[in-house]
C-alpha cells in the first residue's frame, strides 16, 4: 500500500489506485472488511480517487473506512479523523457544503488536540474547512484557518509542493470571491 500511496503523491493515480486496490484485496482477504487495515486502504484508496474527480465512488469507499475507523477505535482517534477529513472534502467537491462543514469541522477538532499547530495534518484540514467556508460565503471564519494551514505548510519543509500550492489557491480563492483583489494578487504566482 505504500508503494501506492507513493505514485499517489507523484500524481501517477491510475498506477496508485492498480496498487492501492491490490493491497485493499490482500487486507480484505487476510482482515476482513471490518478490520483498522482494511479501512485505512478504503481511505487510501478514496483520496487516490477524489484526486482523480471520482467524487461518488470516492465517497463511497471513504464513508465506508470512516464508519469501520468509528466503530473499531472510538471518535478520538486519528484515523477516524482522517477519514472525515476526506469525506469532507469530496462533499465540499460536489457543493454539499452543510455536510463538508460537518465533518471537516469533526477531523479539526480531533486534529487539534491531537497534534501541534505546525502539524502537516492539522494544516490541511484547515485549508479544507476555509475552502468550505469560502464557498459558504463565511470569509471571516475562512481566512484565519486559511492563514494558518497556509503559514504552517509555507515554513514546512517536508510539505509537498501541491500542498502549498493548494493553499495559495485556497487563499487566492477565498481573496477573489470576497472582493479583495490586492489580497488575492499576494498570493498568485
Amino acid at each position: 500500500m505504500n508503494l501506492g500511496n507513493n505514485y499517489g503523491k507523484q500524481g501517477q493515480y491510475a498506477e496508485a489506485e492498480s496498487r492501492i486496490r491490490q493491497a485493499l484485496a490482500v487486507f480484505q482477504n487476510s482482515y476482513g472488511n471490518e478490520h483498522p487495515r482494511t479501512a485505512n486502504a478504503l481511505t487510501n484508496l478514496g483520496k487516490v480517487l477524489y484526486y482523480q474527480q471520482d467524487y461518488s465512488t470516492a465517497l463511497s469507499l471513504l464513508e465506508e473506512a470512516h464508519t469501520v475507523h468509528r466503530e473499531l477505535l472510538g471518535d478520538t482517534h486519528i484515523n477516524v479523523a482522517i477519514s472525515a477529513h476526506w469525506v469532507g472534502k469530496v462533499y465540499d467537491a460536489q457543493g454539499m457544503h452543510d455536510k463538508a462543514l460537518d465533518a471537516l469541522t469533526f477531523a479539526y477538532d480531533v486534529f487539534e488536540t491531537t497534534y501541534t499547530s505546525e502539524n502537516r495534518r492539522l494544516a490541511d484540514v484547515q485549508i479544507a474547512l476555509g475552502t468550505c467556508l469560502t464557498h459558504q460565503q463565511r470569509y471571516d471564519e475562512a481566512e484565519p484557518l486559511l492563514h494558518q494551514g497556509y503559514e504552517t505548510l509555507a515554513a514546512a519543509p517536508y510539505a509537498q509542493p501541491d500542498q502549498k500550492q493548494e493553499a495559495r489557491e485556497a487563499l487566492v480563492a477565498l481573496y477573489t470571491a470576497w472582493g479583495k483583489s490586492d489580497q488575492a494578487a499576494t498570493y498568485q504566482n
